[in-house]
């Protein structure tokens, strides 16, 4: 059996991820850094992930996050909050 076949599906042909810390999820989002350490806080913030007591984000959670986000008009964006 090869390793690659040992492997969960799960695991199976993911793309590798690339992980930014908070300053630079700030800067891909336009906030302030303080704003992502509240919404992880209080919730409603795009998902992170802990290594250790480091967080960070993955840029196509952070990119996807902002898809989530994006309206034709403030009647749409209203009906979904």
């Amino acid at each position: 059996m090869s390793e690659a076949a040992a492997l969960p599906p799960s695991t199976e042909h993911k793309q590798p991820v690339t992980l930014v810390n908070q300053v630079k999820a700030a800067e891909i989002l336009t906030v302030d850094p303080r704003t992502l350490a509240g919404w992880r806080y209080r919730g409603g913030g795009p998902p992170f992930v802990r290594i250790g007591n480091r967080v960070r984000y993955k840029v196509r959670d952070l990119y996807a996050w902002i898809e989530e986000r994006t309206f034709q008009s403030t009647a749409e964006a209203d009906e979904l909050a």
